[in-house]
């Protein structure tokens, strides 16, 4: 196989973590998550689906060169009921739906950017609030505050969540979060987006 194939593999895995980790599991660290998510094959698939997303990404966090991305929904073929379910909530499909993600190997925090064209902008938070509370078996702490100069709904607190808590905003009818367990590359991230 060679490094084009194997690489494009890594970002699938990659996208696909990134979507099962962020809502369809969520989950408590003290009990293991089992959803997971499956991109088509490499040929059918086009890893910078959404170059408009993926322009509004830092290209480095933490010291670390951020690999980005991005693809269409369609190109999963089980995100997951949560997801789902969230999506069928705000009145739309996997066709309505597109990510950008940026993350690198070793680096403790993934960033991603979410837009569901047509959904309702001020159901979106909530929604993806509920689908992450949805998926832990832990009642997670919600806040607000404000880090990197965004005022963000901080979902889970430290030891709720596996990868940490979530940072997410609204801007533009995008979903744009962090998820990381140092605030401060939580506080990075955020300074570094729209």
């Amino acid at each position: 196989m060679d490094r084009r194939r194997i690489g494009a593999l890594r970002r699938a895995a990659a996208f696909s973590i990134l979507l099962v980790a962020v809502v369809a599991a969520a989950c408590s660290s003290s009990s293991p998550a089992t959803a997971t998510a499956t991109p088509n094959t490499p040929d059918d698939v086009s890893y910078h689906s959404a170059p408009d997303l993926e322009k509004l990404l830092p290209t480095s966090l933490g010291g670390y060169a951020l690999e980005r991305a991005s693809q269409r929904g369609t190109d999963l073929l089980d995100p997951g009921r949560a997801f789902t379910d969230m999506l069928a909530n705000l009145g739309r499909s996997l066709s309505d739906f597109a990510l950008a993600s940026a993350s690198a190997r070793g680096l403790k925090a993934e960033i991603g950017i979410w837009r569901i064209a047509g959904a309702n902008e001020k159901d979106l938070v909530s929604e993806f609030i509920k689908a992450i509370q949805g998926s832990s078996n832990t009642p997670l702490v919600v806040g607000e505050m404000t880090v990197g100069g965004h005022p963000v709904t901080r979902i889970g607190e430290a030891g709720q969540l596996t990868k940490g808590p979530i940072y997410v905003y609204l801007k533009d009818g995008l979903l744009i979060f962090v998820e990381t367990t140092d605030p401060a590359l939580a506080e990075e991230a955020l300074s570094k987006l729209p």
